[in-house]
C-alpha cells in the first residue's frame, strides 16, 4: 500500500468525503481526531492528497501538540496560529479560520507558530528563537501544511496543544524519532532508558504533560466539530 492509500484511508473514511484536511505527527493525535485526521508523512504525500482531493477540499488544519516558547505557556495551553514561519517565509494563516477558532475556544490565545524539521535541542536555543523571531510555539507539520496551503490557494489554520513548556528539558528517549503511522518507535526508547537510566524522571513527568494535553486536544475537538470550526464563509486563500 502506497504513502497515498495509506492516507486516504482513516478509520475506513474514504478521503474524498472530507471538505477540511486535518494534519497531524502522532498517532494519538489522529485517534483523537478519528476521521478527520491524515497522518503526515512527508511533505510529497501530503501534496498527493491535496491533489487527490481536488476542488472538495475547502482548508487545511494543522492540528495536535506543540512545543512552547513563549514563556508564558503551559501544557495544556490552546493556541490558534497567526502566522507560520518556515525556513525565513511567514505564512499567514486565513484570518476569517482563525477568528472563528478563537471565537469557538474562549480559552485559547493567539501568535506566530515555528514550524520545524528537527526539534530544538536545549533550553537556551528556544528561548533564543522565541526572542528573536517572537514565535509563541514550535511543532513539525505546520510549515508543511502552510507551504502545501499556500501552492494551491487553499486556506489553512493552526490549532496546536502546548505538549512541553520552553522551561522543559526533554530526555533523550523523547527525541527519538517517530517511527511510520506517527507511533514511537518502543525499541530505541528502550534501548535509551538502558543507556541512560536517570531520565525516567523526566519521563515521567512528560507522561504528566501528555496527559494534560490530551485531555486538552479531546476537548478542543468536541467543541470544534467535524469540520475543525470551518467558518461557514469561506475566507481568503493562504499565501506568504
Amino acid at each position: 500500500m502506497s504513502k497515498l492509500d495509506r492516507l486516504a484511508i482513516v478509520n475506513e473514511e474514504p478521503l474524498s468525503s472530507r471538505s477540511v484536511l486535518a494534519v497531524v505527527g502522532l498517532a494519538f493525535e489522529a485517534a483523537i481526531l478519528g476521521s478527520s485526521a491524515v497522518i503526515y508523512e512527508g511533505e510529497q504525500s501530503l501534496a498527493l492528497t491535496v491533489e487527490a482531493l481536488g476542488r472538495g477540499l475547502r482548508g487545511i488544519i494543522s492540528f495536535g501538540v506543540c512545543g512552547g516558547l513563549d514563556p508564558k505557556l503551559r501544557p495544556g495551553h490552546c493556541l490558534i496560529g497567526d502566522s507560520v514561519l518556515a525556513d525565513g517565509q511567514t505564512y499567514r494563516c486565513d484570518s476569517h479560520w482563525s477568528d472563528r477558532l478563537l471565537s469557538v475556544l474562549p480559552n485559547a490565545v493567539q501568535g506566530m507558530v515555528a514550524g520545524v524539521d528537527t526539534p530544538f535541542g536545549c533550553i537556551e536555543e528556544r528561548a533564543s528563537f522565541h526572542q528573536r523571531t517572537g514565535a509563541a510555539i514550535v511543532d513539525m507539520e505546520s510549515q508543511v501544511v502552510a507551504r502545501t496551503a499556500a501552492a494551491n490557494n487553499i486556506p489553512f489554520s493552526v490549532c496546536r496543544v502546548v505538549l512541553n513548556p520552553v522551561h522543559r528539558v526533554l530526555p533523550p528517549a523523547a527525541l527519538i524519532q517517530i517511527g511510520l503511522g506517527g507511533r514511537p518507535d518502543m525499541g530505541k526508547i528502550g534501548r535509551s532508558l538502558l543507556k541512560y537510566p536517570n531520565q525516567l524522571p523526566k519521563l515521567a513527568r512528560l507522561s504528566m504533560d501528555t496527559a494534560i494535553a490530551v485531555a486538552q486536544m479531546r476537548l478542543v475537538k468536541r467543541q470544534l466539530g467535524p469540520q475543525m470550526g470551518f467558518p461557514l464563509t469561506q475566507g481568503a486563500a493562504a499565501g506568504p
